[in-house]
């Protein structure tokens, strides 16, 4: 049980990282498969999201994103 609490800190803790860096499209790609992995399925969508919005307003590739989207659906 303490395991997933530390997991879950760490996921919130990386979220208010990007929340800083809301340019960084990168940390957004990385946190949302680390949320995929622990099948927090809906916040890695969330992120994905913001990323390819960023990614996107910045003028850089968005496919990564929108590959990972796909897969989860």
């Amino acid at each position: 049980m303490q395991a997933q609490g530390d997991i879950d800190e760490g996921l919130r803790a990386l979220v208010e990282l990007a929340d800083l860096a809301p340019d960084d499209v990168e940390i957004r790609l990385a946190i949302a498969g680390q949320m995929e992995s622990h099948g927090r399925h809906d916040d890695a969508i969330a992120q994905l999201q913001a990323g390819y919005r960023a990614a996107v307003r910045r003028g850089l590739p968005a496919e990564p994103f929108e590959a990972m989207l796909e897969r989860l659906g």
